[in-house]
């Protein structure tokens, strides 16, 4: 037989204590895990019933499947008859785990065979719950066009949206609050919306675009246990908790019907900096004259340069940097502000301020490669007229 596989060959997975997985089932899931197609196919082939044996919490070789996702071993498994609606010892259905994996492929072909869309597990989470772990938008739109509402809650009375808030997925709290799919300011059980859930988990970024949606009274709403986000962010220490602490701080002062915005007029300044100060150098270089001109240009660049390295105490710095990163945030922190902290909370992916550091940092070295070249080529006229 043509991809036939020695089963006997293959290192049985570990059973866990008080398992009583069958040999067929352990090396259907080994198979499974390693997305070995063929293999599966072989197992299937030979042991048709296995695909109804249930393992650890009671999940089926579809669970399996689905959690992997992998669009053909699902596809061979319900061909032998799997079934679509299974459940484990949480009531959790195969379709629930190919939401939670977050592959559109996979949960569009166990709609087409049957799976329940209404079905929650024992929390009281149904599909969308379950999706909003991963945040993929592809399911969250195969889902809505499926009529799934998005405002239910589980036991916890949480919704997606508290959900894709914990796991700090931006693209999908997006979407949920587009077009009033969910309630942006809706609580949980214990009293917390969806800007308190993101500041207990440190997501500066969606804080941010969450008190940008709403107005500063949402950062003076207590939950249950009568704190605010501010509190919940102190209670924390990493990295996105100090970075929206003082913002937080500075908006709590704010009359609570304003609505946080970025301060837009300091982007445009940073924008235009490097052309107003190379135009600066060229006009008195030009009011000087003579062979200097190259050379009262080249030490204006050196000083900004120099400039920028006494700033390197303002870089907050998220994850590892190139070298190319480092210059593009050093040439964006050329003119310290006390209102950068919010330029950096909200320009984490923003388009347009990717574009200004990129654009800063190329003026920047092609103003001082012209400099440079200028000075050489003017050095060298000086020096071809002096040997005449």
């Amino acid at each position: 037989m043509a991809n036939s596989y020695p089963l006997a060959d293959l290192h049985p997975v570990h059973a866990e204590p008080n398992d009583k997985k069958c040999p067929e089932l352990q090396l259907l899931e080994h198979a499974i895990s390693n997305c070995a197609v063929p293999l599966v196919h072989q197992l299937i082939q030979q042991h048709p019933k296995v695909v109804f044996e249930k393992g650890w919490h009671g999940q089926t070789p579809l669970h399996k499947a689905c959690l992997v996702g992998d669009w053909s071993i699902v596809f061979l498994l319900l061909e032998a008859g799997s079934d679509a609606n299974a459940l484990n010892e949480f009531d959790e259905t195969p379709l629930h785990y190919a939401c939670k994996r977050g592959v559109g492929s996979v949960v569009h072909l166990l709609i087409q065979r049957g799976a329940n869309l209404e079905a929650v597990d024992k929390n009281g989470m149904g599909v969308s719950h379950h999706a909003a772990q991963t945040g993929s938008i592809f399911v969250f739109h195969l889902l809505n066009e499926l009529g799934v509402n998005f405002t239910t809650v589980d036991r916890n009375l949480q919704t997606p949206l508290h959900i894709a808030c914990k796991h700090g997925h931006v693209e999908t709290f997006k979407f949920l609050v587009k077009k009033g799919r969910s309630n942006i300011l809706q609580a949980d059980k214990d009293g917390n919306n969806a800007l308190h859930i993101a500041a207990i988990e440190g997501h500066s970024y969606l804080c941010w675009i969450i008190m940008s949606m709403t107005t500063c009274s949402t950062l003076h709403v207590f939950n249950r246990c009568g704190l605010t986000p501010r509190k919940l962010a102190e209670q924390r220490d990493s990295f996105g908790h100090q970075e929206i602490i003082p913002v937080m701080k500075y908006y709590e002062t704010v009359k609570r019907d304003a609505r946080p915005g970025g301060p837009i007029s300091l982007w445009w300044g940073h924008f235009y900096v490097p052309g107003l100060y190379y135009a600066l150098l060229i006009f008195f270089a030009a009011l000087i004259g003579g062979w200097y001109q190259g050379f009262i240009v080249a030490a204006g660049m050196a000083f900004l340069i120099l400039n920028l390295i006494k700033h390197t105490h303002r870089m907050i710095v998220r994850q590892p940097k190139t070298k190319h990163c480092k210059l593009c945030e050093q040439v964006l922190r050329l003119h310290g502000s006390p209102l950068f902290v919010f330029t950096q909370v909200y320009s984490q992916k923003q388009p347009f301020s990717l574009l200004l550091v990129h654009y800063r940092c190329s003026y920047l070295l092609c103003s001082c490669s012209y400099s440079l070249c200028t000075y050489i080529v003017q050095m060298c006229i000086k020096t071809k007229h002096s040997g005449k």
